[in-house]
C-alpha cells in the first residue's frame, strides 16, 4: 500500500491542476503517467530528487427526479472508473469543495420546462462564485434528459461553464425519452441501453483523455 505524504504538493506553476494529493510511490519509478497500488491514475512530478504522485480525479454531478439522469450519470460513471479516479454525486450532496477538488466534470440533469431543472441550478447556484476563479481551463462535458428538446438546458449549463471558464470538451449529449403528456412525464424512467452506451462512452472518453492530460 502507498503511503500519504504528509503535506499536499501545491502551487507548482509549470502544472495545470490547482489542487493535488501527493503520493510517493516506489512501485512507479519511470513513466509520465502511472497507476498507484489502489488503482487510481496519478501524474509523476519529479522534485527535489523525489518523484510525487498527483492524483487525476473526474467529478460527475448530477440531479435526477424520475430515473432518467440518474441511469445516465451512472453509466457514464461505470465507465470513466476504468479511466481515472471518478466521483459520483448528487447535485444536492455536491458543492464548490467537489468543484475545486475535481480536474474534470461532467454535469448531468433534465430539462424541466425548457430550463435546466431547479435542484441542479441550486447546485449551481451555491458553487459559483465560490469557484469562481479557481477552476479556469478544466475540462468539462454534459448531459441531458430531456422529453422531445434539451437545447435549452444545455445552452444554460454551457452558459455558466463559459463564466467559469471551463473546457468545453464534447458536444451535450441529450438523450430524449419523449414523454409528452403529464403520466408520461411524471413516471419512473427506463432510458434504452443503445442509450446507456453513449453515456459510457462519454465517460470513458471524459475518463481516458484526463488520464493522459489530452484536456
Amino acid at each position: 500500500m502507498c503511503g500519504m505524504l504528509a503535506a499536499a504538493v501545491q502551487d507548482f506553476k509549470n502544472l495545470t491542476f490547482l489542487k493535488w494529493k501527493a503520493l510517493r510511490c516506489p512501485h512507479h519509478a519511470s513513466g509520465a503517467l502511472a497507476k498507484s497500488c489502489e488503482i487510481e491514475l496519478i501524474w509523476r512530478i519529479p522534485i527535489d530528487g523525489l518523484d510525487y504522485y498527483a492524483m487525476v480525479q473526474l467529478l460527475i454531478v448530477y440531479h435526477s427526479k424520475t430515473g432518467g439522469s440518474r441511469q445516465m450519470a451512472e453509466a457514464a460513471c461505470s465507465a470513466a472508473c476504468e479511466e481515472v479516479t471518478t466521483v459520483l454525486k448528487t447535485a444536492q450532496e455536491a458543492g464548490p469543495e467537489d468543484l475545486l477538488g475535481a480536474d474534470g466534470y461532467i454535469f448531468c440533469a433534465p430539462e424541466n420546462l425548457a430550463a435546466i431543472a431547479g435542484v441542479m441550478k441550486d447546485f449551481y447556484d451555491r458553487s459559483y462564485y465560490p469557484a469562481l476563479g479557481r477552476i479556469e481551463g478544466r475540462p468539462y462535458a454534459q448531459m441531458v434528459c430531456a422529453g422531445s428538446d434539451g437545447e435549452s438546458a444545455a445552452r444554460q449549463t454551457a452558459r455558466i461553464a463559459q463564466g467559469w471558464r471551463l473546457k468545453d470538451v464534447q458536444p451535450p449529449l441529450i438523450i430524449c425519452t419523449h414523454a409528452q403528456t403529464p403520466d408520461e412525464i411524471l413516471a419512473e424512467k427506463t432510458i434504452p441501453e443503445e442509450q446507456l452506451a453513449l453515456c459510457r462512452d462519454l465517460g470513458a472518453a471524459m475518463g481516458a483523455g484526463l488520464s493522459i492530460g489530452a484536456f
